[in-house]
């Protein structure tokens, strides 16, 4: 079963064309771990994902889009 961040970071990897080796070895994070968690079989665990975020220089959030939206909502101001 895989998360919304690995599902989010799956994609964007794909979108951009980048090999999962590439990252991996930046990144040193092992090559078969990386691999599993983008094809789903196992969800990226937390400091991977950061790590992802940082190499890429994008924000976390930018991989949480329901809850970015929510964010923006303005807040109902009540009266008491």
């Amino acid at each position: 079963m895989s998360d919304i961040s690995t599902k989010s970071m799956s994609k964007y990897i794909k979108s951009k064309g980048i090999r999962i080796k590439t990252i991996a070895e930046c990144l040193e994070i092992p090559y078969d771990s990386l691999y599993n968690s983008m094809k789903y079989k196992r969800p990226l665990r937390a400091d991977e994902f950061m790590a992802m975020c940082v190499f890429f220089e994008k924000n976390p959030f930018d991989f949480y889009p329901r809850i970015v939206k929510h964010s923006e909502q303005k807040t109902p101001q009540f009266e008491l």
